[in-house]
């Protein structure tokens, strides 16, 4: 990322005009929470966690509370100034990194769970399968390109591509898809909805457990456009 695109996100922090939700993404608490009702309700200790593009820290914050011991990264030291604040009080492990994304390589075999909320970077996403334990998983939601009136980047360079990002984590070459998204509440995403896979996509060392492609609203009550993607590596 370049020296502008630091100093963009850290005026944003600066000037708090990131907004102020320190809530952890809808889309996290209900998936963690489905991992914990498969593991009784018990996160193991010393489990290992990567929140790339952490931002002002929410869902850093929420998993360290969980007892996840996070790794949080963002190329934004003022955000990490933010996350810090917020975090102060919280019994929490969290380690904050200020790191270039675009030059970053992460640690091979190490995390459990590494989640990538609303940041594209092909480059990154293309180390997650290497950085993850075997059993471990990959959370992630993705702005995506349509041609309605939706939250979050107004061009297409930080959105992907109908596809694009399942094609990503199966390892197969993105392919511009066609077509209208359907439209859902949050919460209330189908695990069959239109557009997704099935439960275990195969070719590559990720299985797609789940994926979703339509218009959400978000908590403000406002549309955005998001691919969201559950895989896991195998054992």
């Amino acid at each position: 990322m370049s020296t502008e695109d630091r100093i963009k996100w850290d005026k944003r922090y600066r000037d708090m005009s990131h907004g102020t939700n320190a809530l952890p993404s809808a889309f996290l608490s209900e998936q963690i929470s489905e991992l914990d009702a498969q593991t009784s309700g018990n996160i193991e200790p010393g489990l290992r966690a990567l929140d790339i593009a952490c931002g002002a820290g929410r869902n850093s914050i929420y998993l360290g509370q969980l007892g996840y011991l996070v790794d949080a990264m963002d190329i934004s030291s003022q955000g990490l100034v933010v996350a810090r604040e917020r975090a102060a009080g919280h019994q929490a492990e969290i380690n904050w990194l200020a790191v270039d994304l675009d030059e970053i390589a992460l640690r091979r075999v190490y995390y459990d769970l590494i989640i990538v909320f609303r940041y594209k970077n092909a480059g990154i996403m293309s180390q997650v399968s290497g950085a993850l334990r075997p059993g471990g998983v990959l959370l992630c939601e993705q702005h995506l390109q349509t041609d309605q009136d939706v939250v979050g980047p107004a061009g297409n360079k930080f959105r992907w591509r109908p596809g694009e990002l399942r094609q990503m984590v199966e390892g197969s070459l993105p392919k511009t898809a066609e077509g209208s998204l359907p439209k859902t509440a949050e919460g209330s995403l189908p695990n069959n909805a239109e557009g997704s896979l099935p439960r275990s996509a195969e070719g590559s060392l990720l299985n797609i457990e789940y994926y979703f492609e339509g218009i959400v609203e978000d908590p403000d009550n406002k549309p955005a456009a998001l691919a969201r993607l559950i895989a896991r590596k195998a054992r």
